[in-house]
């Protein structure tokens, strides 16, 4: 059984928790989350432990308010991997960093229009937040 087949039998009603705003946390669902998934969510927290500084714990209560865990752990899987592979490209630039995981995020939530309408950074230019909305939508 893969990692995205672990939770389908969970189904629970969840309210998008974002940091700063109105919105409160969902409930708990007090998942078992099997070695498996604790491992997926262990890289997610190192990859992007500079930029998005929370604790494994703080992942996992995360992960454990949301309705479908293993969509979102899929994703964040997903940007960890697009994230690596851009940062390889600005070595020893740890100021880009954070920009960089900003478009990827981004790039999460919205359409590429969205995308370049949230990002106004002085360190990446226009055409590089373009090269990384290409490499996370596979263009």
């Amino acid at each position: 059984m893969g990692f995205l087949d672990i939770f389908r039998k969970k189904k629970s009603s969840f309210e998008k928790y974002f940091e700063g705003s109105d919105v409160k946390p969902g409930p708990r669902h007090n998942y078992h989350f099997p070695k498996e998934v604790l491992d997926m969510v262990k890289k997610i927290e190192l990859t992007f432990k500079k930029v998005h500084p929370l604790t494994f714990e703080e992942w996992i209560d995360g992960f454990d308010r949301d309705s479908n865990p293993e969509k979102e752990i899929a994703l964040w899987l997903y940007m960890a991997d697009v994230y690596k592979k851009i940062i390889s490209k600005y070595p020893n630039k740890p100021d880009y960093n954070k920009e960089i995981y900003k478009v990827v995020l981004s790039c999460s939530i919205g359409d590429d229009q969205y995308v370049l309408s949230q990002i106004k950074s002085k360190i990446l230019s226009k055409s590089e937040v373009i090269s990384i909305i290409k490499e996370f939508r596979n263009k």
